[in-house]
């Protein structure tokens, strides 16, 4: 067989021009894909940068930026910067934080940040103890350690039945008047009124289910809708749950394995028998029981907060009690905490006065069962029962109500250890600027 070499160069050269032309075009396409996965990326990136620069304007307008305070609130904030982009903010009153939702926009790229706005603890609260009755001097047993300083009206801080002197003492103790609370109680106030009204609004709104009813499959429509209210009792099972308002006339009951992110639950009473809960918001007109389960949530009550040693708790978390005065001469509930809790977070309770401006109590606004531990502040115009706990972080109160062996002693502090916190927790939107406003994300 005889080969024509000048058709077989000229088949290989056809054969490399073609190969070559393919691999040229995929080396083309791949780099304009790359191209432009990189613009994506880098609009992304610059979106998401905006949405940051939007939580920062929303700490800049909370601190008191621009004439506003720890109350803002908007509906619909936007920001163009110099055509570069737009930030679009909303800000609300969650409870005794605020909920915040900053977008970024990059040409078609959007990016959004949300969490919780929060304060850091405010300076007026930075002494372990606080008494603002006129009881007068504090007694610590033998078995009391106390570190930090203590404010008291008048007296000194001695320890034992025999009130031997401390040495040392009067270098740490401050004598003066305070008020009832280190902060205004009246936006608390406000967001107790606000929660009792979607309570008594309950029928009115479109979606209602009437009689008992038990949300268990995940399926359910009615966790679809942004509102709901069950005109008696309401149980929550093994389900997910999002943002939405779930109101029952009767009792809310969250069983195990149930899951809520973000949700407002309002009721006459609320029994939390387990579950987790993050970022919701509860509210009871009568007694609520926290019995188990995992926590980073806002518990507020006009009556009795009761909370169990199997419910944990991790920051942001709030109690708040409005003890109520029942016709001027008695107070409903308060806060209690079961022997050996785990408290982390902020305890706040208050009750109203008569017109004379006493004030009665029927007995104490917050109980810290024994070999509880806290970390936190413990902040109530009432007084507290506790024995033999450890705190980090803060009290405030009218004065020490300790039952110990059927006989109540005032201003005394047995088997206590009390110490400032030096790390920082998330505090409640209230108390005087300047503060440090920050988020903490979703």
């Amino acid at each position: 067989m005889v080969w024509n070499n000048k058709g077989y160069t000229l088949y290989l050269v056809l054969v490399t021009v073609a190969v070559a032309g393919i691999l040229f075009t995929i080396s083309l396409n791949a780099s304009a894909s790359a191209h432009l996965v990189s613009i994506r990326q880098s609009q992304r990136l610059q979106a998401k940068l905006l949405a940051q620069s939007g939580i920062a304007r929303a700490e800049y307008f909370l601190n008191g930026g621009d004439g506003h305070n720890l109350y803002w609130e908007t509906d619909g904030f936007k920001e163009s910067i110099n055509k570069y982009g737009e930030i679009s903010l909303l800000c609300n009153r969650f409870g005794g934080f605020a909920r915040v939702i900053s977008e970024g926009r990059r040409l078609k790229k959007k990016y959004t940040l949300q969490g919780l706005m929060y304060r850091d603890v405010p300076k007026n609260i930075s002494p372990v103890l606080t008494l603002t009755g006129h009881v007068g001097g504090l007694v610590l047993d033998y078995t009391t350690s106390l570190s930090g300083t203590v404010v008291i009206h008048h007296g000194k801080v001695t320890r034992g039945k025999r009130r031997d002197p401390i040495p040392g003492s009067t270098a740490w103790t401050t004598l003066r008047e305070s008020p009832a609370f280190p902060f205004a109680i009246e936006p608390l106030k406000t967001t107790i009124r606000v929660l009792e009204n979607s309570l008594q609004r309950s029928g009115s709104t479109a979606h209602q289910v009437s009689g008992n009813y038990s949300i268990v499959k995940q399926h359910d429509s009615l966790l679809l809708q942004k509102s709901v209210v069950v005109t008696g009792n309401c149980t929550i099972g093994a389900v997910e749950i999002g943002s939405m308002e779930i109101v029952a006339t009767g009792t809310i009951t969250l069983d195990q394995g149930c899951r809520c992110n973000g949700t407002t639950f309002i009721a006459e009473k609320i029994e939390v028998m387990g579950g987790t809960t993050m970022d919701c918001l509860f509210f009871s007109r009568k007694k609520q029981t926290l019995n188990k389960g995992a926590h980073r949530s806002q518990f507020f009550a006009t009556d009795s907060i009761i909370v169990k040693p199997e419910a944990r708790f991790t920051h942001p978390v709030c109690w708040v009690c409005h003890r109520k005065l029942i016709a001027d001469t008695a107070l409903t509930g308060g806060i209690y905490f079961a022997e050996h809790s785990a408290i982390t977070g902020q305890v706040i309770c208050f009750a109203d006065t008569t017109k004379t401006g006493k004030t009665p109590y029927a007995g104490p606004s917050v109980v810290l069962g024994k070999k509880s531990v806290v970390k936190g502040c413990i902040i109530t115009n009432g007084d507290i029962d506790m024995n033999t706990i450890d705190l980090t972080g803060h009290i405030w109160a009218r004065s020490l109500s300790t039952k110990k062996d059927d006989v109540i002693y005032g201003n005394w502090l047995f088997g206590c250890s009390l110490k400032p916190n030096t790390e920082e927790m998330p505090f409640p939107l209230v108390g005087e600027l300047p503060a440090k406003v920050q988020v903490l994300e979703n």
